[in-house]
């Protein structure tokens, strides 16, 4: 399946290797760091010297046809002189919701959650329901820190009721009368 690796393109990092393990029903895309690729903080932005070190990441990415996709590649260390520590570069294509998948992954996730409740879509995807909750909570989260709260123009009330009886002597629930609530 030669074809495939030009369709999986990642920023900063070229396929490597491209390994079908059909029978067990997963595909692994192996990447390596291009040599242009900037070294920079990711917490920052900050342009890192020196490589400190390096660890393996297994990130997973969108199902190909029904089989799991993880993407492995090493992600360096380095010391950031802004945060004064050693901190990991910065790899665009990790969500920023969650470090264990890919942002497309957790983009479509999102979305399912919007449709479907987070326990069906934990099940649908074999995914701990936890771990769907967590990822579901931080995207949430990070959504309502952008949300600008319109202003108010009108309140409404629509059939408030906390009473023993069904409505006080004199009340009235006609439509003159409810109008004259209005402003």
């Amino acid at each position: 399946m030669p074809s495939i690796p030009r369709f999986v393109a990642y920023e900063g990092y070229e396929v490597l290797d491209f390994k079908e393990f059909l029978s067990q029903g997963r595909i692994e895309i192996h990447l390596e760091r291009k040599k242009d690729k900037p070294f920079n903080c990711y917490r920052c932005g900050t342009q890192m010297m020196a490589i400190r070190g390096r660890y393996r990441l297994r990130l997973k990415e969108m199902p190909i046809f029904n089989y799991e996709c993880r993407v492995w590649l090493w992600r360096y260390q380095g010391y950031c002189s802004k945060c004064k520590k050693a901190r990991s570069e910065a790899v665009s294509f990790i969500s920023s919701d969650t470090p264990h998948l890919t942002d497309r992954y957790a983009w479509f996730l999102g979305n399912l959650f919007e449709i479907a409740a987070v326990s069906r879509v934990a099940e649908m995807f074999q995914m701990k329901e936890s771990t769907a909750l967590d990822l579901d909570f931080n995207r949430l989260k990070r959504l309502l820190t952008q949300y600008k709260i319109p202003e108010v123009t009108e309140i409404s009330v629509d059939e408030v009721y906390a009473r023993k009886h069904d409505k006080f002597e004199g009340e009235s629930r006609s439509r003159s009368f409810l109008l004259s609530f209005q402003t």
